[in-house]
């Protein structure tokens, strides 16, 4: 989620992970009054990875857009990286598919192409060779 988004009012969406569904309906009804959609899953292992992991593909996305490369690009870079993805959350111990949901392809999508992301900002940076304060912005986020 892009945290300028949920501070102006507009929808957010996110993945919550927890063996309780009671716990679950308590979280969403906290937020029934707002524009924030809470899923539920199970596979925490699978959503904490392509939570972790979307921010190198961010990176990679931003180069992309740097160089120039086209829409072309982004679309391929999607699919390499939600296969990459899907690959490793199942070698790590996650279920196969948890990528393709709002932790993983929503949350993906949204920080690669958005141009209020940090990590698709460091990865414009990367090739514009900006890389003075990098190890700090990168420790900070």
């Amino acid at each position: 989620m892009i945290s300028e988004e949920i501070r102006a009012d507009r929808y957010a969406f996110g993945q919550l992970d927890c063996r309780d569904l009671a716990s679950l309906h308590t979280v969403q009804t906290c937020f029934r009054h707002t524009k924030l959609y809470i899923d539920h899953t199970s596979d925490i292992t699978g959503i904490s990875w392509s939570v972790i992991l979307k921010n190198v593909y961010a990176m990679a996305f931003g180069m992309a857009d740097e160089l120039k490369l086209g829409d072309n690009m982004r679309g391929y870079l999607a699919v390499a990286a939600l296969h990459e993805l899907n690959q490793i959350v199942h070698l790590i111990g996650g279920q196969t598919g948890s990528p393709y949901h709002l932790a993983g392809l929503g949350d993906l999508i949204t920080t690669a192409t958005s141009e209020g992301s940090h990590h698709h900002e460091l990865g414009r940076r990367l090739v514009r060779e900006e890389t003075d304060d990098i190890s700090e912005k990168v420790l900070i986020l």
